[in-house]
């Protein structure tokens, strides 16, 4: 899909709720399982059926597989499939293999090469060291909605569940050989770029284009891409695209959370969310401290709320379970209930930063460990 010329006309969609994913994934090279900066090379290369389902990314060892509009989870599933096997055809020739993470646990950030486009010459101008730091990926959705102000409904509703998307997807816990104690340090590096992060309760679509238009204005942004929230309409595709999720280590994995988030959208969308300036501030800092958790704990993380005027502090497993519990008619209307059972396994095993930690104390090092995963990917 191609973005319109004005960035903030919103697409009005006749049939809502569909999905489209964008799934960053890692280059390695064959012998030394490092990051392989080689992603020209695999763009000269790719057959034509799948040259529009493959973007660059921000360094040369990472590409973006895309899908189109799908109605659901199987569709998503179907053209993933063909695109990553492709995809890993052509990574071949090179020596190379494709991996799915957000974080590799051992390359360097001085070993990396910038893919040579001019956005992102400007941002690394821009971001100088903070941007040499950034090379995680992510898994992002865009969930199809029928206006503006089911856009703006259903991101102001999603904000308290963002946690615990991050929760269930986290599997960064490694980086430059290091264990960095967070389940996601993935959502650390990201918070150090500007405009990032949990965004800020929206009253309506009127305050939205106030506040992307005067950005616009002042030189800041030149497009909704560059408003690097966990959450954010995304008018010239009619969509709202969560983008607070770490990559899930296990295909169906990442298809469990593509479809958890479709049917939390159809859920959401005729939620009734509203902010007075008092609950507005305080369900601000909740939602930061409970991303905190979630980046740090995963699975383990503890989830703070305020429930008829008093504060809650419970397990973020426990609220997981209620949310799950809450979806299963979405799950049903989308066809994707059979992923229910993988969504569980989240709450008894936790996530995969939780599995990569495991393996590491058992004495698996980090190659082995890749190898692991690799070869489980599709299991």
């Amino acid at each position: 899909m191609q973005e319109e010329d004005n960035p903030f006309k919103f697409k009005k969609n006749l049939d809502y709720f569909t999905i489209g994913v964008e799934l960053e994934v890692q280059i390695l090279n064959r012998d030394t399982f490092e990051l392989f900066p080689i992603s020209p090379s695999l763009f000269k290369k790719l057959p034509k059926d799948i040259r529009k389902f493959v973007k660059p990314e921000f360094i040369q060892s990472m590409v973006e597989i895309t899908t189109g509009v799908c109605s659901d989870i199987t569709e998503v599933k179907d053209e993933i499939l063909i695109t990553y096997n492709r995809l890993e055809e052509v990574c071949s020739l090179f020596d190379a293999f494709l991996f799915v993470s957000s974080l590799h646990p051992f390359s360097k950030i001085t070993d990396q090469r910038l893919f040579p486009d001019p956005r992102y010459k400007r941002l690394l101008n821009e971001l100088q060291q903070v941007g040499r730091r950034f090379i995680s990926q992510g898994l992002h959705v865009h969930v199809g909605v029928k206006d503006e102000d089911m856009a703006i409904r259903v991101y102001n509703a999603i904000l308290v569940w963002l946690p615990v998307l991050l929760a269930i997807s986290a599997s960064s816990p490694f980086y430059q050989g290091r264990d960095t104690g967070f389940a996601s340090y993935r959502s650390k590096l990201f918070k150090a770029l500007p405009l990032s992060g949990m965004p800020e309760p929206i009253n309506s679509w009127n305050e939205f284009l106030y506040l992307a238009n005067s950005l616009k204005d002042a030189g800041i942004i030149s497009s909704i891409r560059d408003l690097w929230w966990d959450v954010r309409p995304h008018p010239s595709f009619g969509t709202v695209e969560i983008r607070i999720c770490d990559v899930p280590m296990r295909f169906n994995q990442v298809l469990a959370v593509v479809a958890l988030i479709q049917a939390l959208v159809c859920y959401l969308a005729h939620s009734n969310v509203s902010y007075d300036n008092k609950s507005r501030l305080l369900d601000s800092y909740l939602l930061k401290y409970n991303k905190w958790q979630a980046a740090r704990y995963g699975m383990d993380a503890k989830y703070v709320s305020m429930v008829k005027n008093k504060v809650v502090v419970r397990e973020i497993k426990e609220v997981f379970k209620e949310l799950i519990d809450r979806l299963i008619p979405y799950f049903d209307k989308f066809n994707s209930s059979d992923y229910l059972r993988e969504l569980n396994t989240f709450i008894i095993y936790g996530s995969c930063a939780e599995e990569l930690r495991e393996l590491r104390e058992k004495g698996q090092d980090f190659k082995e460990i890749i190898a692991y995963f690799k070869e489980g990917f599709f299991l």
